[in-house]
């Protein structure tokens, strides 16, 4: 329904199809949660922000040279964790990267596009896709190798937090795997 101003009247429609369907297919937040590390609660709050506003995407950024917050059980592996993490509880579980995917693919969005009738009866005919909310994880190797490697044998990473880093490398702190 809508108003003609001109001729002062309300104006109903006969037939009318509403297609509600996002415009761009790739539609996401980055999170930088290497610098920046935010509890899993505040990103499942983001992601239920982002379901609502027809976002698809998160891009989280796991691990840089700056921290490796992400939980490793690796016979070696885990001093990544151990000493790349900014402490002992801002690190990412296995159990909750896997809760907070899950999380996100239920959190997606239903799209609907409605036909509407008015011809005598009045039916409404609805086409629905359920698009679900994806991460892409991203851990920056082998170049970001800096905090969390100090507890492996020397030489497995080089220039490891070199000073001064502009000699070494072009953000600091320093790090490349070997």
């Amino acid at each position: 329904m809508e108003f003609d101003e001109a001729g002062g009247h309300f104006v109903v429609l006969s037939d009318a199809e509403i297609a509600d369907w996002p415009e761009f297919p790739h539609r996401g937040v980055s999170l930088d949660v290497s610098r920046n590390f935010m509890r899993t609660e505040v990103i499942e709050d983001i992601v239920r922000g982002m379901a609502h506003s027809k976002l698809n995407v998160l891009h989280l950024h796991l691990v840089d040279t700056h921290s490796w917050p992400v939980e490793q059980r690796g016979k070696l592996s885990h001093r990544l964790t151990k000493y790349g993490a900014y402490g002992p509880d801002m690190v990412y579980t296995q159990e909750e990267l896997k809760s907070l995917v899950k999380y996100a693919n239920e959190r997606g969005k239903i799209f609907h596009l409605y036909k509407l009738c008015f011809d005598g009866g009045r039916r409404i005919k609805i086409i629905s896709s359920f698009v679900g909310l994806r991460i892409i994880p991203e851990l920056d190797q082998p170049s970001h190798a800096g905090n969390g490697w100090q507890g492996f044998p020397e030489g497995y990473v080089l220039c490891l937090n070199k000073e001064p880093a502009h000699n070494y490398c072009s953000q600091p702190p320093c790090g490349q795997v070997n």
